[in-house]
């Protein structure tokens, strides 16, 4: 599979930098140059897998008319057999996601006695037994010749997706956005926030680009983000440590339950978005407090101000957030 590919590299780039000696150059990701590559060749081995399976395919479906299927076709359809990364993969995955922006000792250092513990040396060497397939009539071998071509027709839209996050990172408007596409370029992985946004992230922390691609991904109906205006009475939109998440129809009707919704999506995950406080229709809410557990505030005179049109959401200082690394752990899984 291509995304085990994909992973097993990653893993052994972040095995060879744990093990590096102290003071060694080390680089726990590939440059963007060799990841495109790597991701090229993926996409003509997902290509010429899917040409392979889409004319077995047709084999089968012609021969199952006459009730008998060729054993050699049917061969076609074995499961290969594949790496066993073992126990140990999911703590190998944190520690690459945390080696990206900090110092390998660092890394070791901060995580845990367990977290060490429990990994695993990776042995790509080790095969574990691919389950047989079963099939008992011609029917079965034309849903699992189909369920084949659906399978690299995955693979190959994966290999087209990760290519176009690595090849559409280049309009970086702003330091968060410029980070976010450093890390897409490296992160070998489709990651779903790598999409673009049709609103400016310029002058935007982090974080805050987290937040509005993140709403991008969840919430089809907001058209528009609003983050950086240089005069506020407020330091957080001048600092770009602020998103407005724009209700769709000015806050009226459907809106409600919109805003409710993502408000209450952020408040859950206001640790990993680093997230100070938000306004939501004349209500505030702070890190800390129990989720919808909102406070009223003054009357500032508008709809707008008031936050009855969007969701104003306050990052603490725009690079708190661990929201990327989970993505990027969790995309890395083998499927």
């Amino acid at each position: 599979m291509i995304r085990e590919t994909i992973l097993a590299g990653a893993m052994s780039a972040v095995v060879a930098t744990v093990a590096a000696p102290a003071g060694a150059a080390t680089s726990a990701q590939p440059a963007q140059g060799s990841t495109l590559t790597s991701a090229r060749r993926m996409l003509d081995v997902a290509e010429q897998e899917l040409a392979e399976a889409r004319a077995t395919a047709d084999t089968i479906r012609q021969q199952a008319k006459s009730g008998a299927i060729d054993p050699e076709v049917l061969a076609a359809l074995q499961p290969a057999e594949e790496p066993d990364f073992r126990q140990g993969a999911a703590e190998i995955e944190l520690i690459a996601a945390l080696i990206d922006d900090s110092p390998t000792d660092t890394t070791l250092r901060e995580a845990s006695i367990d977290e060490l513990a429990t990994i695993t040396p990776l042995d790509t060497d080790q095969q574990v037994p691919a389950t047989p397939l079963v099939v008992t009539g011609p029917e079965d071998a034309v849903r699992s010749a189909e369920a084949r071509v659906m399978r690299a027709e995955e693979e190959k839209a994966t290999a087209q997706a990760l290519i176009k996050q690595l090849e559409g990172q280049s309009d970086a408007d702003g330091p968060g956005s410029a980070r976010l596409a450093e890390l897409c370029s490296n992160a070998g992985v489709v990651v779903e926030v790598c999409q673009p946004v049709r609103w400016s992230e310029a002058h935007l922390k982090f974080d805050t680009v987290m937040i509005g691609r993140t709403v991008n991904i969840m919430w089809d109906d907001v058209k528009e983000v609003g983050g950086y205006r240089p005069y506020d009475p407020y330091p957080d939109h001048p600092s770009g440590r602020a998103a407005d998440i724009m209700m769709p129809n000015g806050g009226t009707g459907s809106d409600v339950q919109l805003g409710n919704e993502i408000a209450r999506y952020f408040q859950k995950h206001a640790r990993e978005y680093g997230i100070y406080y938000m306004l939501w229709r004349q209500k505030m809410w702070k890190a800390g407090d129990p989720v919808g557990a909102w406070t009223s505030v003054s009357d500032r005179g508008s709809p707008t101000a008031n936050h009855m049109d969007h969701v104003h959401i306050t990052v603490e200082n725009g690079h708190d957030g661990n929201a990327w690394h989970q993505m990027v752990r969790e995309a890395k899984k083998p499927a």
